[in-house]
């Protein structure tokens, strides 16, 4: 099937979150059933943290995620840009590597830019959204 929405992840020593983050994406994905039209695309600063090794294994089992790293070029709007001109996908998103914004929310905005929005945000400063008291 064709990828038709890449989610592209500026990422730089953000080794520890990769696996979740691309576990929480496909498995929002699949429940939405479209898991096999979705690629997750990294975009690495040249981290040198084993990030290239765990996209390496994710795609050997069975994730479409793939990492470009950047070994000349430094910075997160770049790294934005740099993933947008390399993703598959018709429909675009960013998300950082943190686990800030919550990989099961992709689908929803996958499916707005579908049906017409010019674009999406996550965001928890909109009216009725909460914050952790500790965070």
């Amino acid at each position: 099937m064709p990828v038709t929405s890449s989610v592209v992840v500026p990422a730089y020593k953000e080794v520890g979150n990769l696996r979740p983050l691309c576990e929480r994406i496909f498995a929002a994905c699949k429940q939405a059933g479209i898991d096999k039209t979705t690629e997750v695309v990294v975009v690495d600063d040249n981290s040198c943290d084993g990030s290239v090794e765990v996209v390496n294994e994710l795609k050997k089992e069975g994730y479409n995620v793939r990492i470009i790293v950047r070994t000349k070029e430094r910075g997160l709007s770049s790294a934005v840009l740099r993933g947008f001109d390399d993703a598959k996908g018709d429909v675009m998103l960013c998300m950082d590597a943190d686990l800030q914004h919550p990989p099961e929310k992709v689908p929803e905005l996958i499916e707005a830019l579908k049906e017409g929005a010019e674009f999406v945000i996550g965001t928890r400063y909109a009216p009725g959204v909460a914050i952790d008291k500790d965070w």
